[in-house]
């Protein structure tokens, strides 16, 4: 007697729609390079881009867009001094609609004045309705930069997205971290 074996995920059964969208937005090999902006409205053009594809996603499955936000990730430029020297991560709030781009970029723009900081990437803030989902809110980071100094950076990010339930006050939110 010979007994057929079920090839594929056997979990995808139990995955929600919102979980299926993170899945197909987060396919593909991890970067291994960094990815290059010759200036920052190109990376404020690039962060709106994956929103909105996020959100095309989201309305693919009937999900509301409403239930998904992003925030552009800014962190501090160069790492000079003592290890218990703090770095920062800039939140931005990016915008729902084309017309709020302006004011992300003016926002940007005064935090990287100087070389201060410069991109590190998106944070998301996904909401999953459904009852059979681990938990009701997701978040996390996409990175642009490859530097292993990144990832407590991106982690800080996280959580202050997630503590302050995917939403960014206008000016910003700023979280320090422990450089390394």
């Amino acid at each position: 007697m010979v007994t057929e074996s079920k090839t594929g995920n056997l979990m995808a059964s139990t995955w929600t729609q919102a979980s299926l969208v993170r899945r197909t937005f987060n396919a593909g090999p991890r970067r291994k390079s960094d990815l290059k902006f010759e200036d920052l409205e190109e990376a404020v053009l690039a962060a709106y881009a994956v929103f909105l594809d996020l959100r095309k996603e989201m309305k693919k499955v009937d999900l509301l867009t409403r239930d998904v936000r992003a925030a552009l990730v800014l962190m501090t430029a160069a790492y000079e001094g003592p290890p218990f020297n703090a770095g920062v991560v800039s939140l931005l709030a990016i915008p729902d609609t084309i017309k709020g781009l302006p004011d992300l970029l003016k926002h940007a723009e005064r935090r990287t004045k100087d070389g201060a900081m410069v991109p590190l990437g998106v944070v998301f803030w996904q909401r999953d309705k459904d009852p059979r989902a681990k938990t009701s809110k997701t978040v996390w980071v996409q990175l642009w930069r490859v530097d292993t100094r990144l990832r407590l950076a991106a982690d800080t990010a996280r959580e202050a997205f997630e503590g302050a339930d995917g939403r960014v006050p206008e000016d910003g939110l700023n979280e320090t971290f422990a450089e390394v």
